[in-house]
């Protein structure tokens, strides 16, 4: 289990934390760059973060390859701020940049503590095969 402590200790310094958050606004920036909004909105699309910290955003889950190399896994609709994202989507008066604040603040903050949550949780015993996603 050796992989799990270096989770541990990756996640343990707060400059990790914000590493990933970075992480995690770059691949959703260039998601929306590349599929747009709409495809980021969809009820399947997640972020999914694999041992080596290697973060990707993707539209379906069932699609997932190997799945016993990801650490953690977290829906864009499960987040607090999706809906502000469908209230951007639906008003045209907004601008791209307050899109891009929101996805590169809000979205990725929430996510990335999301996803420390749920490598913690693995980290301290609970490790299980994400079939059921």
């Amino acid at each position: 289990m050796k992989s799990l402590s270096r989770v541990r200790e990756f996640f343990s310094r707060k400059d990790h934390a914000l590493s990933l958050k970075l992480r995690v606004a770059s691949a959703l920036n260039v998601f929306v760059s590349i599929r747009g909004l709409e495809a980021l909105l969809n009820s399947g699309t997640a972020v999914v973060m694999r041992q080596g910290y290697e973060t990707l955003v993707i539209q379906d889950t069932s699609a997932i390859d190997n799945r016993e190399n990801v650490l953690a896994l977290v829906h864009v609709k499960d987040m607090e701020c999706y809906h502000r994202l469908l209230t951007i989507k639906t008003n045209d008066c907004f601008h791209r940049g307050k899109l891009d604040r929101t996805i590169s603040n809000d979205l990725a903050d929430e996510m990335a503590k999301q996803l420390l949550k749920k490598a913690r949780k693995i980290d301290n015993g609970k490790r299980r095969m994400i079939s059921k996603l």
